[in-house]
């Protein structure tokens, strides 16, 4: 065999291997549609459920060398990734408590300024995962969660783009009362987004407000699953600015700190670390 043919060879086969893996990745996203779609009009709708509270861990067999999931939230403001007044910092936490120290899922925290940083992480993470083959069978990346609450849910499409430059989709981005002169535009690697707007107080959530509708750059390639107008269902005391500033941004600030946003993510995690065990016990019945 010469190596024309060795390398043709080899070639085909690649193609076939990542044949494969589409497939799994697009079947995966089917019932991901399903498991997620509805879920922000379980808790956020006209119709939401009463009484939901926060959801249960689950239990996953760790089968892979590398996070399946990667969960990846964007601060507003000047908020550190770790400020005790952020509820994007608070929802991080609040993952990791609910994780109790399961690997399968990474959760990163950045203030908004540093989306740059953060898709160099996630690519580091995708990178190496590929030179080891330790993503699970069939898949070619994690799947990717990404959240942002006031600025921090305008650094997503940043965050994306820089992802989209070697082939990185994001499964679910989820807008928190995004601010930004226009509607936010959602990239075409990013699956499915959703978004959460107030219109509280006297004011109706002025001077900060997050914008009522997402635009996807393309239509056909990313699902937007709704736009939610939220009433913020708590009180807080976290605040690390001065007295004028919680007058100006309460509404706007509370929404992050709704426990039903919380119970939101965790539920999200929950349904997708399901999802892909189930995409993982097929690919080895079909072995």
């Amino acid at each position: 065999m010469t190596f024309r043919t060795l390398f043709a060879a080899i070639w085909m086969a690649g193609l076939l291997v990542a044949a494969g893996a589409a497939e799994d990745w697009e079947a995966m996203h089917r019932e991901m549609l399903d498991e997620v779609g509805d879920l922000a009009s379980e808790y956020f709708g006209e119709d939401a459920v009463e009484g939901i509270g926060l959801p249960v861990p689950l239990l996953f067999a760790t089968r892979s060398s590398s996070p399946s999931m990667i969960v990846v939230g964007f601060t507003g403001g000047l908020q550190p990734r770790d400020s005790r007044a952020s509820g994007v910092a608070l929802l991080r936490n609040s993952l990791e408590t609910h994780l109790g120290g399961q690997n399968e899922v990474l959760p990163l925290t950045f203030n908004n300024f540093r989306w740059r940083r953060a898709a160099s992480q996630v690519l580091e993470s995708v990178r190496a995962a590929r030179r080891e083959s330790g993503f699970l069978p069939g898949l070619a990346q994690p799947l990717i969660v990404a959240y942002g609450h006031s600025w921090g849910a305008g650094a997503i499409r940043k965050f994306a783009r820089e992802l989209k430059e070697e082939g990185v989709e994001i499964s679910l981005a989820i807008y928190i009362d995004s601010v930004s002169w226009r509607n936010p535009r959602v990239p075409d690697n990013v699956r499915y987004a959703v978004n959460f707007y107030q219109r509280a107080g006297i004011l109706k959530g002025l001077p900060f407000r997050g914008k009522s509708k997402l635009i996807a750059e393309d239509p056909e390639a990313t699902r937007i699953l709704g736009n939610y107008r939220i009433k913020p269902q708590t009180e807080i005391g976290r605040w690390s600015w001065n007295i004028l500033k919680p007058l100006l941004y309460k509404q706007h600030h509370r929404i992050a700190h709704d426990p039903r946003m919380e119970w939101y993510l965790l539920e999200i995690v929950n349904r997708n670390l399901a999802l892909l065990d189930r995409t993982l016990a097929d690919l080895e019945l079909a072995d």
